[in-house]
């Protein structure tokens, strides 16, 4: 079997019958589906359960049943690693309840695979559903090909928000899961961005697929992991008990570049922190990264503002620092190009 695709659910009876029939509806049919619920106090299960009977050849399409596996209540995570733990296919596909596909996903995943065989993990652009309407996650310049390319560095092009990643848009080799291990379950949230950073930390090479084909609805109220309670910063784990298990077996090759991903990590949670008004939890993050920062004197300086002066200073210094390196980059490629352009005299 080609690929096992895992949809974990927690109440989503709202937008699980869109998941199950984007899967259903897909053009490669090379496929089982596991749907593991997470304990839903909803009639998600038996939505599902109903779907199955309405669609009398969902059987055949997907070699097999769908099959729906039940759990009490212990996050996206522990879903995710139980559908992991099932899965029979050669390639695991992971989606969202509240999310859906293009009828093409499985086939340009397939292909983007199997031409490039020195990739363990795949990943695509994505359609975003928001307040505003639909945009594309990453938009692909006109030149730009439809292609699956290698990502060159996963941690620098995270840091520099080349690469953005959606769980639902991501695919797996089996080899890939049985060398970096489940998800971890401890942690409440990021659990999917540490794994995918794990993967990169065992030497795995990752591969985007520049065209958008699956949908992250993020209109919906509730979901298994997206709802932000009073709390929600509790919930976000600080930088270095996000990366405790990937340090210790990090190649040193690896280490200068796992280091600027956790660093700009940081500085995204303390702007987040800041501007919903926790800023305890900010300088906290600030200070634990400080040993981080070592020989980048620029970085450090930042962090220092953060960690030490009252959030109604460092907020507004911080911004106004972050802009002056934004503007000493734009002015640093514009000279560049300048220079590039210039007829020699």
């Amino acid at each position: 079997m080609r690929f096992s695709v895992i949809i974990p659910c927690y109440n989503a009876a709202s937008t699980i019958e869109r998941a199950v029939r984007s899967v259903l509806g897909q053009t490669f049919t090379d496929f089982e589906l596991l749907v593991i619920d997470d304990g839903s106090t909803d009639d998600t299960v038996e939505r599902i359960r109903g779907l199955t009977v309405a669609t009398p050849g969902a059987p055949a399409r997907c070699g097999g049943p769908i099959r729906v596996l039940c759990q009490e209540n212990r996050g996206a995570a522990a879903a995710r690693n139980h559908g992991l733990r099932e899965a029979r296919g050669d390639n695991i596909a992971f989606l969202d309840a509240d999310d859906f596909w293009e009828a093409e996903f499985l086939a340009e995943m397939d292909r983007a695979l199997q031409s490039l065989p020195e990739a363990g993990a795949v990943c695509c652009n994505f359609y975003v559903l928001d307040s505003r309407g639909c945009h594309v996650a990453r938009p692909v310049p006109p030149d730009g090909g439809e292609d699956a390319f290698l990502v060159p560095d996963y941690f620098v092009a995270r840091a520099s928000d080349q690469l953005v990643i959606n769980t639902s848009g991501v695919v797996l080799r089996r080899a890939t899961v049985e060398k970096a291990g489940l998800m971890r379950e401890d942690l409440r949230r990021s659990q999917d961005t540490e794994y995918w950073a794990r993967i990169a930390a065992r030497g795995i090479e990752w591969a985007f697929h520049p065209r958008p084909l699956n949908w992250v609805d993020q209109t919906v109220a509730e979901s298994l992991s997206r709802t932000r309670s009073g709390e929600w910063h509790a919930r976000i784990p600080l930088p270095e008990e996000w990366s405790r298990e990937i340090w210790p077996g990090l190649p040193a090759e690896l280490v200068p570049s796992f280091t600027t991903l956790c660093l700009w990590r940081t500085r995204y949670l303390c702007a987040q922190f800041l501007e919903a008004g926790v800023g305890e939890r900010a300088r906290q993050a600030a200070r634990e990264a400080l040993p981080r920062a070592v020989g980048r004197p620029g970085q450090r300086l930042g962090l220092l503002l953060l960690a030490y002066l009252p959030p109604q200073l460092s907020w507004p210094l911080w911004r106004a620092f972050t802009a002056t390196k934004k503007l000493g980059r734009r002015l640093a490629r514009a000279n560049l190009s300048l220079t590039k352009t210039r007829p020699p005299r």
